[in-house]
């Protein structure tokens, strides 16, 4: 069975008929096993502690990177997820984590999920 419809199974299956919050949940589960495959280590997880709650906050080598995680039926609904004053308050966040990690480059990753193709799309450095 090819990934994508390995995931597609997965996805569909986790995220049926669920209400909305649970469906975020999971994303933000899936976002971080993805990401840990992929090589991050998770530092935290719903981090509310400062001026933003970060979904996600890992490091990668010299690298931190808070990952805001969106569970969205279109990819255009994805990208227009985040909105501007969300978007002041991570970027603040991580300006702070900046001061607490000065030798490491800090970062702001979007991960979406999408109950069809291409499931999940991570971004890094959103407004960049």
């Amino acid at each position: 069975m090819r990934a994508h419809a390995v995931i597609n199974k997965v996805i569909k299956k986790a995220v049926g008929q669920v209400p909305t919050h649970l469906k975020g949940r999971f994303a933000e589960k899936f976002a971080l096993a993805i990401l840990m495959l992929k090589g991050y280590t998770p530092l935290s997880v719903n981090d509310r502690s400062g001026i933003a709650e970060v979904d996600l906050l890992l490091s990668k080598g010299d690298v931190i990177v808070l990952v805001e995680v969106k569970y969205r039926g279109t990819i255009e609904e994805g990208h227009y997820a985040i909105h501007p004053s969300q978007r002041a308050r991570l970027e603040m966040q991580a300006a702070l984590i900046q001061r607490q990690y000065p030798n490491k480059f800090v970062r702001i990753d979007g991960f979406f999920v999408y109950p069809h193709t291409p499931y999940v799309e991570h971004v890094e450095n959103l407004w960049i």
